[in-house]
């Protein structure tokens, strides 16, 4: 969960046991975890050390709620990156996601 002090102000009964936060929630990843998504591309790009333009495959998973287009989309164009990249998104897949999307990965 992607929480800082400005968003607890905005939204105090998000981490109230029953409240109605979901759509709050949902709202939020939304915008913020492309936004977390570029932030870490970003360096990867730079460890990489290799141009943006090189890249073929976007793979995206995310614990968090179902959104379309997605985040994959969203980073996608947050990046720059070239509308023919190929994007794969895994939604919903819990704390095994890593694992699962390292298996799908190349890296040249």
């Amino acid at each position: 969960m992607y929480l800082t002090e400005e968003i607890l102000k905005e939204n105090p009964n998000i981490c109230e046991y029953m409240a109605p936060s979901i759509d709050v929630r949902q709202d939020m990843v939304v915008v913020e975890i492309p936004k977390l998504g570029k932030e870490a591309t970003v360096q990867a790009i730079k460890e990489w050390g290799q141009p943006k333009s090189k890249i073929t495959h976007l793979i995206f998973c995310t614990t968090s709620g179902v959104d379309m287009p997605g985040a994959d989309y969203r980073l996608t164009k947050l990046l720059g990156l070239c509308p023919s990249v190929k994007r794969l998104m895994m939604h919903m897949q819990g704390c095994f996601a890593e694992g699962t999307v390292l298996r799908h990965c190349r890296f040249d």
